[in-house]
């Protein structure tokens, strides 16, 4: 209650005008077909999205583009992604260091992959499988957003064993590495 008074304080409420407030912006967060909660959890990943350097651009556009600069420098666009993806699994780590990694990283990347209907992580012993469905997807940012994955997957211990893409459908296998175990979080 201590906490709610010093917010209550710092934004010039009184304690019930701070209540009245929440309960003003639960309701129109039910109207928006949402939660309170659902609404933090995705203004927080937008934060380290923003944080993180992510921009938002039209998606035909951004495609487009992509396709372009893909049938050239293919090659070099995997590495880019894929390192970027192993900066993106440390910034991860570091950022919600005391959370369930795989649960956290799978709830950012359904908030960051909006236009896929599908974003999910499924997990075994040794075996964390993934699976993107997004119609809209072309081939080229479907075999990009991959090397993304195994960056990322890389830097929590993981190896691919699966990659099977095509446009707008991503499945992925990664498997536990013996020595890099003790890295993970």
């Amino acid at each position: 209650m201590d906490q709610v008074g010093e917010i209550a304080k710092r934004e010039n409420f009184t304690l019930f005008g701070l209540v009245n407030e929440t309960l003003e912006q639960a309701v129109r967060a039910d109207r928006l077909g949402t939660s309170l909660s659902d609404i933090v959890d995705e203004y927080s990943v937008f934060q380290m999205a923003k944080e993180s350097g992510f921009i938002l651009v039209s998606e035909g556009l951004f495609y487009q583009v992509l396709d372009w600069v893909f049938e050239e420098k293919r090659e070099n666009l995997e590495k880019l992604w894929y390192t970027f993806g192993q900066w993106f699994g440390k910034y991860h780590s570091a950022k919600f260091p005391q959370e369930d990694w795989l649960r956290t990283f799978e709830k950012v990347m359904r908030t960051l992959t909006w236009e896929a209907s599908e974003f999910s992580l499924t997990t075994s012993t040794d075996t964390v499988n993934l699976r993107v469905i997004a119609p809209r997807f072309p081939l080229s940012y479907s075999v990009l957003l991959s090397s993304f994955f195994k960056g990322v997957m890389q830097t929590f211990g993981l190896s691919p064993s699966r990659n099977e893409i095509s446009p707008g459908v991503i499945f992925m296998s990664f498997v536990r590495e013996r020595e890099g175990l003790e890295h993970a979080p």
